[in-house]
């Protein structure tokens, strides 16, 4: 157990293979906190990280740290990453209640087929301007797929998407012929209006970036 009152910036990443430490520390004032498929960690405190700015999530495939946890305590960040390891134990979690974000404005997210999680982390973001999805699956199929349950399920349009999101990009995106109008399909059915997409260049795998302004 760690008691850094002034810490402001914490970066964990992986100790080894088999190696999985249990890591108390209590730093209130964190500002930046990073952690890469790290062993056990427990953050003192139960209340919300008030002066974090910027938290990275990515954890471990069998890693038993708190999750639920460590989402309350940095759900006041205005930018934050989570991997697509992140997501899919969250979708696969037994009662996992995600917080609310207030603050938060820039998301980057790896999508692994959890649909109603990514979902779920818009309903608890109103004030998003800006999202970044990476495909961990690359295929625009799976999204739009997503967002084809979701619509049969009939739940609501999150609200960053009618009101505060300025900006998506979908990187390592694999373009086939239809990818196109799959997008366009997409962004009909979550009912938003006046967007305009373009295209990067694909690489040597085939794979691009896409990106979504709203006008």
């Amino acid at each position: 157990m760690v008691s850094l009152p002034s810490l402001k910036n914490f970066k964990m990443i992986r100790f080894g293979n088999h190696v999985k430490p249990l890591v108390v520390i209590g730093a209130p004032n964190l500002e930046e906190l990073h952690l890469q498929e790290f062993g056990k960690l427990e953050l003192m405190g139960s209340s919300p990280l008030t002066c974090l700015h910027s938290a990275y999530i990515d954890i471990g495939e069998h890693q038993s740290s708190d999750l639920a946890g460590v989402l309350n305590r940095i759900s006041n960040a205005k930018k934050m990453f989570l991997s697509g390891n992140t997501l899919r134990r969250l979708s696969v979690a037994d009662n996992v209640q995600l917080p609310v974000f207030p603050k938060l404005t820039h998301l980057t997210i790896g999508i692994w087929g959890s649909s109603y999680t990514l979902f779920s982390l818009l309903n608890s973001a109103s004030k998003l301007q800006y999202l970044v999805i990476d495909m961990v699956s690359p295929h625009v199929h799976l999204l739009v797929g997503m967002v084809e349950w979701l619509v049969l399920q009939h739940l609501p349009t999150p609200e960053c998407l009618l009101s505060s999101l300025e900006e998506v990009e979908i990187k390592h995106l694999v373009v086939a012929e239809d990818t196109k109008k799959l997008l366009h399909s997409l962004w009909e059915e979550v009912q938003m209006e006046g967007v305009h997409i373009s295209w990067g260049k694909c690489n040597s795998q085939g794979k691009c970036t896409c990106l979504v302004k709203m006008q």
